[in-house]
């Protein structure tokens, strides 16, 4: 049985860095497809900062830069870049006090900074829910978007000038916020890239502490893992029906619909294997770390190892 220094010593020796070959390979393929579509900036794509630690100990930062490959709303100046914020926190500012429309007021603010390309189209829209939270649909300048809506309410009205319009009023119009809503119009969130820095605790956990080239190697299997799922199909029924299942928000401490895909195959790990079990003979370091492994083996086991790798 292999003890713990042993364990560690085998991916020091020859697994850490073939692991690095393996991502430079991989990561030099999606580098070239991405030069093929043309000038990449850093506005076609969302990227974050994650420490490896939630205190004041953190040792390593993982920064991940993710392709957002759809549709830009936005206007770049001299192929540049356009800052933004991640729309999820400017909804905090403005859905924080009225409790019972809280959730309408969140989605009135994605659909306005989804659909307005300019800060006016922005401020017509927005505004306009000062209107529609009272009942009222249209008025002198504009009107509601929506389609008819149902007579069944879960909430009422709230009474126009009341001090919960007055309120609202306070955080829709607030000119400070307004400051920075243009930074919001580009309608970009870290949503996927908060499930990426999730999915690294699968291989690196914040509960252990790693060595710089161990920390480095499991990152990257998380990126290996990641890339290779990221388009997996929908599984579906016998009938050709997609396939849902249910998730439980603990915050909200509601369930929610979600599409399951298909299970993950991780067909990449043979090839892995491959480089690891078959290094390059040019790589000085793990050649050095085979020969100091194979050493610690029984002889009959290290002839037969050897004898394996002649043949092949």
């Amino acid at each position: 049985m292999v003890d713990r220094s042993t364990f560690f010593a085998i991916q020091n020796s020859y697994c850490v860095d073939s692991i690095t070959e393996f991502w430079n390979e991989k990561i030099s393929a999606i580098i070239a497809q991405l030069r093929s579509k043309g000038p990449v900036v850093l506005g076609e794509s969302q990227s974050d900062g994650r420490m490896d630690s939630p205190g004041f100990c953190a040792q390593y930062c993982t920064y991940t830069a993710m392709d957002n490959d759809k549709e830009y709303k936005g206007i770049y100046k001299d192929i540049g870049v356009v800052h933004c914020l991640d729309i999820w926190h400017g909804q905090q500012k403005s859905c924080s006090i009225l409790l019972q429309w809280d959730r309408d007021i969140c989605n009135h603010f994605w659909y306005c900074c989804k659909i307005a390309g300019t800060y006016l189209e922005f401020f017509d829209m927005w505004v306009g829910l000062l209107h529609h939270v009272t009942g009222e649909h249209e008025w002198a300048l504009c009107a509601c978007r929506h389609g008819p809506l149902v007579d069944s309410r879960e909430k009422d009205w709230i009474v126009k000038n009341s001090p919960a319009q007055q309120k609202l009023r306070e955080i829709i119009l607030d000119i400070r916020w307004l400051k920075n809503v243009h930074l919001y119009l580009p309608f970009r969130s870290t949503a996927e890239l908060e499930s990426f820095h999730n999915h690294i605790l699968m291989y690196a956990s914040k509960r252990h502490s790693f060595s710089p080239q161990r920390h480095k190697a499991w990152t990257l299997l998380a990126g290996l893992d990641y890339n290779h799922h990221l388009d997996r199909p929908t599984k579906r029924r016998q009938d050709r029906s997609i396939q849902f299942g249910k998730t439980y928000n603990k915050r909200l401490r509601t369930w929610r619909l979600c599409i399951i895909k298909v299970d993950k195959d991780f067909s990449y790990i043979p090839e892995l294997q491959s480089t690891i079990l078959h290094p390059d003979p040019q790589d000085q370091k793990i050649h050095a770390g085979w020969e100091s492994y194979l050493v610690s083996l029984p002889q009959v086991l290290r002839n037969s190892y050897r004898s394996k790798s002649a043949k092949a």
